[in-house]
């Protein structure tokens, strides 16, 4: 194979540089063909070679892309794991998609019930994604968001921000987190005893649909 090929070259010449990044596109390969085993070893991977080439980014990269293999795995707690790893590094080095780093770790917080700990990320990731241009993904994070305030109880703050977020995925044309958001908003009518109107929102996904 191509990329395996190119993998042992780059090994045999000591170029770690480009070592981490075929080790990357082998991942996303496997990824791509659901063999999450696989990829998680050639992210793992990506990451010593990250490190021997001295790549901050790269690594940054590499141990996020590990949390998202051992996400696909439903290994919740490795992957929070990874993601704190790759968060801790995304700080001391003011990368650019912090983010998106702390909205993958919040949410597996979620998954594995420290709700408070996700919500103050997401709080936090809101303003990162903010001030790096990527107001497109903060409807992402409003969802993950209100997900938390749903598991904490506080269904009326959840639907405040569900409703935020299906108006900025409505706006940027992300049908996805329009849908999330409002299956949110419902959830959130629901434990507040308002049935009726959480009846109409989920008809007004199915209408839409």
């Amino acid at each position: 194979m191509y990329l395996e090929s190119c993998a042992d070259l780059r090994t045999e010449i000591e170029d770690f540089t480009g070592l981490t990044f075929a080790r990357i596109q082998l991942g996303w390969m496997h990824s791509h063909e659901k063999h999450y085993k696989l990829a998680f070893k050639e992210f793992l991977l990506a990451v010593d070679s990250a490190r021997q080439s001295f790549n901050s980014n790269a690594e940054i990269d590499a141990l996020h892309l590990c949390g998202i293999a051992q996400r696909s795995l439903k290994n919740y707690n490795l992957a929070a794991d990874y993601f704190e790893q790759s968060l801790k590094l995304a700080v001391e080095t003011d990368y650019r998609f912090v983010g998106q780093i702390k909205t993958d770790l919040a949410r597996m917080l979620r998954k594995i019930g420290r709700d408070q700990e996700a919500e103050v990320l997401l709080i936090g990731a809101t303003e990162d994604l903010q001030n790096n241009d990527f107001e497109g993904v903060v409807a992402r994070t409003d969802n993950e968001l209100a997900s938390t305030l749903l598991n904490e109880g506080n269904a009326a703050e959840a639907f405040e921000k569900a409703k935020e977020a299906y108006h900025l995925a409505d706006y940027n044309e992300n049908p996805r987190e329009v849908d999330r958001a409002q299956f949110l908003m419902a959830r959130a009518k629901n434990k507040l005893g308002q049935h009726a109107e959480a009846i109409t929102i989920l008809e007004e996904m199915r209408t839409r649909k």
